[in-house]
């Protein structure tokens, strides 16, 4: 299995998906687009008042995959929710949490199964999710290791993988990434491993590339 970022845009590509990032503020879920599109970081807080989305291109089992990476507004009373048919055209959800009580103090717990409940909701049964535990990176603040265990344990009755990354050092964020889009291209597959040529014309499909759009 191979893994490569291109810096430049390729001339064709063979799939094409839609990733949503959700979160509560400050649990680093812009942080982790900008760690997992660009390489950086910043201690700066973003705030985020739209639907912000960045495309990047990788090459996953020599196949060239376009990934659509759409960051969700903050979730708070005093910002408009992502309309609903938005979520019919992702194919794959990032919910992002941390377990550091200096950064948040309402149940982080409650958060992640309102964004897994929102996801199940509003998006296409094949949709698929993963969850980034952030800010592994911190050790000089109280961590809420029950909740941690609390959202491996949904995650495991649910069958969604449990990924604990840090953004600041870029620890599992490409892992996870790859993983995600890994999953979603091998739905492509046929019984004998190989991956299934769409037909143009296919309403998943535009000049031969998996799309959802």
């Amino acid at each position: 299995m191979s893994y490569l970022r291109y810096n430049k845009i390729p001339d064709n590509f063979d799939f094409e998906f839609n990733i949503i990032i959700l979160g509560y503020s400050y649990v680093g879920k812009s942080c982790v687009v900008r760690r997992y599109l660009h390489d950086s970081f910043s201690k700066e807080h973003i705030l985020v008042l739209g639907i912000y989305g960045e495309s990047k291109f990788i090459e996953i089992n020599n196949k060239i995959v376009k990934i659509n990476i759409y960051d969700k507004p903050n979730t708070s009373e005093r910002y408009s929710p992502i309309p609903k048919k938005f979520f019919k055209r992702i194919e794959g959800a990032i919910i992002v949490y941390h377990i550091s009580d200096f950064f948040y103090c309402g149940n982080m717990f409650d958060d992640v199964q309102k964004s897994i409940e929102e996801i199940k909701s509003n998006a296409d049964l094949d949709t698929q999710i993963i969850i980034f535990q952030n800010k592994c990176d911190l050790d000089d603040f109280k961590k809420e290791f029950e909740i941690e265990e609390k959202v491996k344990k949904l995650a495991n009755e649910l069958g969604i993988k449990h990924f604990v990354v840090s953004a600041k050092t870029g620890y599992n964020i490409n892992e996870g990434f790859n993983s995600l889009v890994n999953v979603m291209i091998n739905r492509f597959k046929d019984p004998n491993g190989e991956y299934i040529k769409l037909k143009n014309g296919d309403d998943k499909n535009k000049k031969g590339k998996k799309k959802c759009a």
